[in-house]
């Protein structure tokens, strides 16, 4: 049997791809980690008075706060989100506040680097019983390159496992899901791409 799935709606999706990432893999798990954490401490702090609800509740869920509201689905995938709304505009909203905040993080470092040559490189203090020690660590910035296109997306309930426990999972699926990859790979740099007609809805223009 397949997972559950919920009728197709006309919303406005996001795809989003951290910059990056798997080339941080490869030279340092424990810093390209961080960089997922980064931007999870952003989306927390966004929801911190809108926890998730489980998807067996039927109450009706508050709207989300700090530049979040009206957003539908916010779906993590290793290192790519799904970022779903009913409108065009809230979605943009959203989106340009998240990856501002994303990159704002660690900018501090980048203002005044330790090494001018590579600015990703700091001095992490660290306070323990026993006093403080100083080590190197990196601050890569948190970056995002995307596409956003408006269609029909479906939300899926699929069957997963997780340290051997089955668990509910979500996946997203929809003609406007398959747009939003295939925009992501129009062009290079940290910026978002979508067709005319989508900046058109967001920008009340027509034609």
């Amino acid at each position: 049997m397949g997972g559950r799935y919920r009728s197709a709606r006309m919303q406005a999706v996001a795809f989003l791809d951290l910059l990056g990432f798997a080339e941080c893999v490869k030279r340092n798990l424990r810093v390209a980690t961080s960089l997922i954490e980064n931007y999870n401490a952003i989306v927390a702090d966004a929801l911190q008075d809108d926890p998730p609800q489980p998807p067996t509740s039927r109450s009706r869920s508050k709207p989300s706060v700090q530049g979040s509201q009206g957003l539908v689905h916010f779906l993590p995938m290793s290192d790519s989100v799904f970022a779903v709304s009913a409108d065009p505009t809230s979605l943009v909203d959203f989106l340009s506040k998240f990856m501002a905040d994303s990159y704002l993080y660690t900018a501090d470092a980048y203002a005044g680097p330790e090494d001018p040559d590579d600015p990703t490189r700091v001095t992490i203090k660290e306070v323990s019983p026993t006093g403080v020690r100083e080590r190197e660590d990196e601050w890569p910035p948190t970056l995002f390159r995307g596409g956003l296109a408006y269609g029909e997306v479906a939300l899926l309930w699929q069957v997963a496992l997780r340290e051997s426990c089955a668990i509910h999972s979500n996946n997203l699926a929809g003609g406007a899901v398959v747009d939003t990859i295939a925009l992501e790979e129009e062009g290079k740099g940290p910026r978002l791409f979508c067709r005319k007609e989508f900046a058109n809805m967001v920008t009340g223009q027509s034609g």
